[in-house]
């Protein structure tokens, strides 16, 4: 309810750990810009400071202020924006006198391909695939926390498809790093009591949206969750 999210976006800008529902599963959320807060989610999960975080952002905009897209980094060669309408080149007309030999005719050569700039191949596909499940590996702006891109000099952006989760970023006003909310190598939760029962030891802010997991990540956990369940029954026999 309004009640709940405006609870956990208070707790995210306060530097507080929050699990929220995705369009996947249950994310372990920060505040991005907090490097403590970033450190705590590593702490929490026993993840390796070698793994990278991605940061969740609520549109384009706020990607756009943690992504530095002004070097070279990002451009990739592309074909020059009229070439499916190119018509063929004339002949060249024939000359008036016999050439030499040795010497082949002079051909038109081929424009060299344009580089696009980097802001330009983000524009393209955060509005293709926008609120979606894309994350976008750039160039991290200076602000951003060395630790999210495990000391790349780079950052994962990705802006949800799950109404919950971006009105939860938005609200909060931060970027929120957000990893899936379980101890390291353990399966990822789609419920938030799968929450509770892998980090039940420690003090985070749990957002209830049960139900709101898609429903494949639901039905990838639960088999997981069976095969362990059988793996334990089968030690103790």
């Amino acid at each position: 309810d309004d009640a709940g999210i405006a609870a956990a976006a208070a707790a995210l800008r306060g530097g507080e750990l929050v699990a929220f529902p995705t369009e996947t599963v249950y994310g372990l959320g920060a505040n991005a810009l907090n490097e403590a807060s970033v450190l705590r989610i590593f702490e929490v999960k026993g993840r390796p400071l070698s793994d990278p975080l991605i940061v969740h952002v609520a549109d384009k905009g706020d990607a756009l202020r943690l992504a530095d897209l002004q070097g070279d980094a990002l451009k990739v060669p592309l074909p020059p924006p009229d070439h499916k309408r190119r018509a063929r080149p004339k002949p060249e007309p024939k000359p008036r006198h016999t050439p030499t030999p040795n010497l082949k005719p002079k051909r038109e050569c081929e424009p060299e391909p344009e580089s696009s700039p980097p802001a330009q191949i983000f524009h393209v596909l955060a509005d293709a695939f926008w609120p979606g499940a894309l994350t976008m590996v750039v160039p991290a702006a200076p602000q951003v926390p060395a630790m999210l891109g495990a000391g790349t000099g780079t950052v994962g952006l990705r802006c949800p498809s799950h109404a919950l989760a971006r009105r939860l970023i938005a609200e909060a006003g931060v970027p929120v790093a957000a990893p899936s909310a379980n101890r390291f190598g353990h399966t990822s939760p789609t419920r938030a009591s799968h929450v509770l029962d892998d980090l039940r030891a420690a003090d985070i802010f749990v957002l209830d949206g049960d139900g709101s997991a898609s429903a494949a990540a639901a039905a990838a956990a639960a088999a997981a969750r069976a095969a362990a369940a059988k793996h334990d029954e089968d030690l103790v026999q």
